[in-house]
C-alpha cells in the first residue's frame, strides 16, 4: 500500500479549496492534494494517477454526482467522496443511490475537515470498487428510513434514525410511519403515510414534520422523501434532519421581531425604519417620539427622504448614506435641529435585510445633549483642578505673603476665567488691595474699603467668614467697582483678608467654581498661617539668643567676678587663724558663708548651663541611667528600687544630673533610710516618675519647689529642684508633683519621647 495518497479536490471556490488543502494536510500528512475548480480539469487530472477524488456538489457545468457517473465509466474502483454545502437530503439520498463511496456536508466548522481525512483515508485504505450502500447507510450523519411505497411501512432504518427516535431498530422495523409523529393534527398516521405516496407518484418531497421519541419528546425533523431502486426493489428513501434547534432560533427571532415592534413604539428614543431607494432612505414609520422631536406627524413622515427630515442640506449626515445596502451599523454623536432647537444626538442605526432593494433599517436617536453638557463641565472641572493642583505647591513654597496674594491670583484665572479679580488684604479695620493682575490701572479697583461697609461684598464676606457667589450683583444692594460687573464670587481668607472675582456675564461662577477656589484659598491660608509661624519662630530665637547671651554675661560676672573676691576673703581668714591662738568662732562662721557663696556660684553656673535647649537626643535605659546616678549620690543606707525599665528619649549627661538631683533631694529630706521609686508611667514609653516614701511635700510648696534658692533645710542652696526643672524645660518636657504611694513626694515627667 503507498505511503501517500493522492487527493483530487474538485472546488470551485479557491479559496475553500486553499483552506481545505491546508487542513487536510494538517490533519493527516499522508495526503497530498491536488485542487482543479471545475469537471472538466478533474476528468484530465484523472489521468495523472489520483487515490481518492473529494468533490463540491455545485460545480461549473456539471453538478458533483454527474461528475460521479463520468467518474465511474472509467474508473470503477475509484474512491469517490462528495463534500458538499449544500444542505438539501436530496444530494445526500442521489448519493447513495449513484454508489458514492462517502458524502459529508462542509457545515460544522473545522472538525468536518478531520472526519474528512479520516474517511478519505479509509476509502483508499479499503480499495473497494464501489462502497456498498449498506456501508453508507449504517454510517451515515443523518437519519434515513427506507419505506414500502404501498403501505409506508418501514423496511429499513440506519443507527442513527433510531438513536434520534429513541427506539431500538427492532421496534422501529414494527412499526407504521406514523406510529412516531406527534399525537395531533396534521401530524397523523394517515397524514404520513400520504406523504410516502406523494413520493411515488408526485416526485420528491421536501418538508418539516413533528416527530415524538420514546421518551415522549416532540422535536422538529426536516424530512426529505425520494422513490428509489435500492438493490433492484423499488422503496422510499426518507432522509432525516433534527432541525428542533433552527426552530426555536426561529421563534426566537419572531419573539425579536415583535419585541423590536413593540419597542419601536414604545421607545422614548426617536426612532424611524427607513427603505433604501437608489442608494437614500426613504421613511417607511416613525414612532411617536420621532415625530415630537422633530416636528414631523407620523403620516406625513412616511414616504419621506430621512435627509429631509432630519438633516435638510446636509449631504454629508452620516445617517442619510446608503448604510443598510452595505449591513453597516453606525453609532455617531451628531446635532441636530429640533423642535427644542439643537440638540445633540446618539445615532445608531440597525440593518435589516441588508440586499438590493429590499435594503430596510431602523434609525435611532436618542438625545444625548445633558450628558454631552455634563461631560463637557466635567472636562472643564478636570482642567481647573489640574490647574489647582499645579499652582499649589506654588502658593505653599511662597516665601512672603506678597508671593501667596499673587499665586492665588494667577490660579484663580486658570480656574475662575474672569474679567477681574482683587486680593485684600486687613490693615487694621480696612481692607487694602494687595494684588490686582498687572498691566489693569489701580483706579480701576477700590481703596481701603472700611471692614463694616455694608455695600461691599468683600466687606460682608470677611466680616461673616463666609463665601458670597453672586449670580446678578444688579440684584444685590451693593455698589461694585465698576457698573458693568454682573457676577462676582467672593471667598474668605481667614484673619488675612479676603479673594473676589468678577464678571460682565451674569451666572458666570456655578458651585464648582466656587469650591475650587474655597480649596485654593485654604492653600493660601494655610501659607500665610506658616509664614505667620515662621516669623514668630524667628523672633522667639532672637529673643532666647539674647536670652543665652545674658546668661552667658551672668555666669561671667558669676565665676569671675565674684570667685576672685571670695577667694581673697577666704585667704584673709586662714591667715588670721594663724595669728590667733586657741581658735576663733566668728573666723569659723566667716569661713562657713564663703563656703556656702562658693556651693551658692556653683549651682548658679549649673543652672545657667542646663537652661541652655538640648540638641540631639538618644534612646536610654530609664534603669540603666538610674543605677548610674545612683552610685554618684551620697545615699548612707537610701535603697533604690527600678520598678520597672522604660525607654527615654534625651541628652544622657544632662539626664543622669536631673536623676542625681532628685535622689539627693530625697535623702536630704528622708533621711538615710529613704527608699527611692523609679519606673515608667502607664501611659507611654518617655514617660516616667521618681518617687520617695520621705515627708513629702505639702500642697502649699509644690508650686514653688522648683524656684531657685527654695529650700526646707539648713544649708541648702534651693538650686537642686531648680535644676531639674531648667532640665526638663530644655528637653520641652513637663514635671509635677504629687503624693507618693507610700506617702512621700513623687515628680511626674512627661515629653521625653522621640518627638
Amino acid at each position: 500500500m503507498a505511503s501517500r495518497f493522492r487527493v483530487l479536490h474538485v472546488e470551485d471556490d479557491p479559496d475553500f479549496a486553499a483552506l481545505a488543502a491546508e487542513f487536510l494536510a494538517r490533519e493527516d500528512d499522508r495526503l497530498d492534494i491536488e485542487t482543479v475548480h471545475d469537471p472538466g480539469a478533474a476528468l484530465d487530472a484523472l489521468d495523472g494517477g489520483v487515490d481518492c477524488v473529494v468533490s463540491d456538489y455545485d460545480l461549473p457545468g456539471r453538478d458533483g454526482l454527474e461528475l460521479l457517473d463520468a467518474v465511474r465509466e472509467s474508473y470503477p474502483d475509484l474512491p469517490f467522496v462528495l463534500f458538499t454545502g449544500k444542505g438539501s437530503e436530496e444530494v445526500a439520498s442521489d448519493a447513495i443511490s449513484a454508489g458514492a463511496t462517502d458524502y459529508l456536508q462542509k457545515e460544522g466548522g473545522t472538525d468536518q475537515y478531520t472526519i474528512l481525512a479520516n474517511r478519505v483515508v479509509n476509502a483508499v485504505e479499503r480499495h473497494e470498487s464501489r462502497t456498498s450502500y449498506r456501508e453508507i447507510f449504517e454510517k451515515a450523519a443523518d437519519g434515513i428510513f427506507l419505506h414500502d411505497p404501498e403501505t409506508g411501512r418501514i423496511n429499513d432504518v440506519n443507527p442513527r434514525a433510531a438513536a434520534m427516535l429513541g427506539y431500538d431498530r427492532a421496534q422501529l422495523l414494527s412499526m407504521d410511519v406514523g406510529e412516531f409523529s406527534a399525537d395531533r393534527e396534521p401530524y397523523s398516521q394517515s397524514e404520513a403515510r400520504k406523504r410516502v405516496r406523494a413520493a411515488v407518484e408526485d416526485g420528491p418531497q421536501t418538508f418539516e414534520w413533528l416527530f415524538e421519541s420514546a421518551a415522549g419528546e416532540e422535536f422538529w425533523i426536516e424530512v426529505h422523501l425520494k422513490c428509489a431502486t435500492i438493490n433492484g426493489r423499488e422503496q422510499v428513501i426518507a432522509m432525516v434532519r433534527d432541525v428542533s434547534e433552527r426552530k426555536a432560533r426561529e421563534a426566537e427571532l419572531r419573539e425579536e421581531r415583535d419585541r423590536r415592534t413593540a419597542l419601536f413604539e414604545n421607545r422614548t428614543d426617536g426612532i424611524a425604519q427607513v427603505q433604501f431607494r437608489d442608494g437614500r432612505p426613504v421613511v417607511e414609520a416613525v414612532n411617536e417620539s420621532f415625530a415630537a422631536t422633530f416636528g414631523h406627524r407620523e403620516a406625513d413622515a412616511a414616504g419621506e427622504s430621512l435627509d429631509d427630515l432630519v438633516a435638510p442640506g446636509d449631504a454629508s449626515a452620516p445617517e442619510t448614506g446608503d448604510w443598510a445596502a452595505a449591513g453597516d451599523r453606525l453609532d455617531v454623536e451628531v446635532d441636530r435641529e429640533t423642535t427644542d432647537g439643537t440638540r445633540t444626538f446618539r445615532v445608531r442605526t440597525a440593518p435589516i435585510h441588508p440586499a438590493g432593494e429590499s435594503a430596510r433599517g431602523y434609525v435611532v436617536y436618542t438625545d444625548v445633549t445633558e450628558r454631552r453638557e455634563r461631560e463637557r463641565r466635567l472636562e472643564d472641572q478636570k482642567e481647573k483642578v489640574e490647574a489647582l493642583h499645579d499652582v499649589a505647591a506654588d502658593v505653599e513654597a511662597s516665601e512672603s505673603p506678597r508671593a501667596v496674594y499673587d499665586h492665588v491670583l494667577d490660579a484663580a484665572r486658570e480656574i475662575l476665567n474672569y474679567d477681574r479679580g482683587i486680593v485684600d488684604a486687613v490693615e487694621g479695620d480696612h481692607l487694602v488691595p494687595v494684588a490686582v493682575p498687572d498691566g489693569v490701572p489701580a483706579d480701576e479697583y477700590h481703596g481701603r474699603t472700611p471692614v463694616d461697609a455694608d455695600d461691599s461684598l468683600a466687606a460682608q464676606s470677611y466680616r461673616t467668614g463666609e463665601s458670597i457667589l453672586v449670580d446678578d450683583v444688579a440684584d444685590r444692594d451693593v455698589s461694585p467697582a465698576e457698573p458693568t460687573y454682573r457676577s462676582a464670587i467672593t471667598v474668605p481668607v481667614d484673619g488675612y483678608g479676603v479673594f473676589q472675582a468678577v464678571a460682565e456675564e451674569p451666572g458666570r461662577f456655578d458651585e464648582t467654581d466656587l469650591e475650587l477656589t474655597e480649596l485654593l484659598v485654604t492653600h493660601a491660608r494655610e501659607t500665610l498661617s506658616r509664614l505667620e509661624r515662621e516669623d514668630e519662630l524667628r523672633a522667639y530665637a532672637a529673643e532666647l539668643e539674647r536670652q543665652n547671651e545674658r546668661l552667658d554675661e551672668f555666669a561671667s560676672v558669676v565665676s569671675h567676678d565674684l570667685r576672685g573676691p571670695m577667694n581673697v576673703a577666704a585667704g584673709r581668714v586662714d591667715l588670721a587663724r594663724e595669728t590667733v591662738d586657741g581658735g576663733c568662732d566668728d573666723l569659723d562662721v566667716a569661713a562657713g558663708a564663703l563656703d556656702r557663696m562658693a556651693h551658692i556660684v556653683d549651682h548658679t553656673l549649673a543652672l545657667a548651663r542646663e537652661g541652655e535647649a538640648v540638641g540631639d537626643t538618644e534612646p536610654l535605659s530609664l534603669a540603666a541611667v538610674a543605677e548610674q546616678a545612683w552610685q554618684v549620690v551620697e545615699t548612707d543606707a537610701a535603697a533604690l528600687d527600678v520598678a520597672a525599665d522604660a525607654t527615654v528619649h534625651a541628652d544622657p549627661e544632662r539626664f543622669q544630673r536631673l536623676l542625681e538631683n532628685l535622689f539627693r533631694n530625697a535623702v536630704e529630706h528622708g533621711g538615710s533610710g529613704v527608699t527611692v521609686t523609679v519606673g515608667p508611667l502607664d501611659d507611654g514609653q518617655g514617660r516616667f516618675y521618681v518617687a520617695d516614701d520621705g515627708p513629702g511635700i505639702p500642697q502649699g510648696e509644690r508650686d514653688s519647689v522648683f524656684e531657685a534658692g527654695h529650700t526646707t533645710t539648713d544649708g541648702g542652696t534651693g538650686f537642686g529642684l531648680a535644676i531639674v526643672a531648667e532640665i526638663v524645660d530644655a528637653h520641652h518636657g513637663d514635671v509635677a508633683v504629687t503624693d507618693g504611694a507610700d506617702g512621700g513626694a513623687r515628680f511626674e515627667f512627661t515629653g521625653f519621647d522621640e518627638d
